[in-house]
């Protein structure tokens, strides 16, 4: 199945790191004036591709939407294996130098934001979907400049903290038994098999994601989607969430607009103690000192929001947002 069932793949180029490791980005532009920049951060096995749909509303808008498939994901990986770089490979990536992979990959947003940010000079508003959600915090905090706002989707949910104490050494055996690279069913069991469970009778294994049958359709015949992920890439993960809702973190976040959405009926979003991502949100950042501006949550929606049967009002709420709290008032007389 090709990428560009999800819609028109944007301008492709390859961008290498500072290690050596080339990153497939993604650009879609708007043929008149731009009125800013759009970057987007995907989640957890998937790929940049997916978001073609989201870009095209956006450049309808004046935006310039740029997407890259993170290490571990999408042709990034595919490039990595055809090259034969060792320890790079779908669903993990060794990182040297005392880094995990999650930390490596905001370097990459970093570097890719800054650059997009001297090309164009224009505003920039952060996207990030699920996991991206906190790539894209870890990004916002670590940048040299403010963006203009931060959109987080279907923040995952924080672990209670006599579980994320357990899980940190659930996870060394696991890495003991399997590997830093390998694999463990236990952790899908206790994740994505556990979500998929509460929508039971299953059509598929992902039917969590989403109330459109033919997007998860889409995503079970995407040989980009789906994959198993390694236990040290699911290390960095837990580390990165925590580390997101940190103090330390938040306070380097600069006080710009901060919009969280989520699909009401998303299990990725709410805890073994019933509270919500979204209630978390709301604390972490005030106790840092800052502010999630707007929450929305979308009623029966899963956890791919932004590829809901809802999809039209949530894009039209994400362009409303950022009308009324990233856009000048001249920046929006060119729209």
């Amino acid at each position: 199945m090709g990428e560009n069932v999800w819609g028109p793949p944007g301008q492709e180029s390859w961008v290498t790191m500072d290690d050596g490791c080339d990153i497939l980005l993604r650009k879609w532009a708007p043929e008149g004036r731009s009125v800013a920049v759009l970057h987007i951060c995907h989640g957890l096995a998937e790929h940049s591709a997916r978001y073609a749909g989201l870009a095209q509303r956006f450049v309808a808008e004046g935006f310039i939407v740029y997407a890259s498939d993170n290490r571990a994901h999408g042709q990034t990986a595919l490039r990595a294996e055809e090259k034969g770089v060792q320890g790079h490979r779908l669903g993990h990536v060794d990182v040297p130098n005392g880094k995990d992979v999650v930390q490596r990959i905001v370097e990459d947003h970093v570097f890719l934001c800054s650059r997009a940010a001297q090309e164009h000079g224009l505003p920039l508003v952060i996207l990030g979907h699920s996991l991206g959600s906190v790539i894209a915090t870890h990004l916002a905090a670590n940048l040299k400049y403010a963006p203009a706002a931060v959109i987080l989707s279907a923040a995952p949910a924080r672990l209670p903290s006599l579980i994320h104490l357990a899980f940190g050494p659930l996870l060394q055996i696991l890495s003991i038994v399997h590997g830093v690279g390998g694999v463990s069913q236990l952790i899908s069991t206790l994740t994505f098999d556990k979500w998929n469970k509460e929508f039971a009778p299953n059509a598929t294994d992902n039917d969590w994601l989403n109330r459109d049958a033919a997007e998860v359709q889409k995503y079970e015949n995407d040989p980009l989607c789906g994959f198993k992920v390694s236990v040290g890439f699911w290390k960095s993960v837990s580390m990165a969430i925590k580390a997101a809702g940190s103090k330390e973190t938040l306070t380097r976040l600069p006080k710009c607009p901060v919009l969280s959405i989520q699909g009401g009926q998303d299990p990725c979003t709410v805890n073994d103690l019933g509270t919500n991502s979204s209630q978390h949100l709301v604390s972490e950042f005030r106790a840092a000192g800052r502010e999630i501006h707007k929450t929305i949550s979308y009623s029966n929606g899963r956890h791919e929001i932004l590829l809901e049967t809802c999809r039209e009002e949530v894009m039209q709420d994400l362009i409303e947002f950022l009308r009324r709290n990233a856009l000048s008032p001249a920046m929006q007389s060119k729209l």
